[in-house]
């Protein structure tokens, strides 16, 4: 036996859980998976299920990862003209969330450093353009 009973307890209350929680479309996604692990207390039970689970509800489809892709290109062109104001820190915001989510699944392109100094030069202040103008100079 690999854990005590109030773990083994756990694990099944979990499972109960997330199995009465999922609909029929999640159901039909995570269960095949499921069940092609081995069947043994040790391998199969609440924590892997809620792991499967999980793992299907945020995963980043090949749409999403293209549209976060596109709103950097979009970015490089017009910059923080997009947003009112061209309030940088929403901006900022925006920039951080795309990059983080990219890198996380391994599909940041390799020009977003330059693409990025570039939307950042798209704006009208002219001293912050300045900043940004030298950074690409000397890359």
């Amino acid at each position: 036996m690999y854990c005590s009973k109030y773990d083994q307890q756990s694990s099944t209350w979990l499972y109960g859980l997330v199995f009465n929680w999922m609909t029929v479309k999640l159901y039909d996604h995570v269960i095949p998976t499921y069940n092609e692990i081995p069947s043994s207390p040790s391998q199969q039970g609440g924590i892997t299920l809620t792991t499967l689970v999980l793992d299907e509800i945020f995963f980043i489809s090949h749409d999403v990862i293209n549209d976060l892709k596109n709103f950097l290109k979009i970015f490089e062109s017009i910059g923080s003209t997009q947003i009112q104001g061209n309030n940088v820190s929403v901006i900022t915001k925006q920039l951080h969330a795309t990059v983080i989510s990219l890198n996380e699944v391994v599909a940041l392109p390799d020009e977003t450093y330059g693409d990025s100094l570039w939307g950042f030069t798209k704006c009208s202040n002219e001293d912050f353009k300045a900043v940004f103008q030298h950074c690409l100079t000397q890359k």
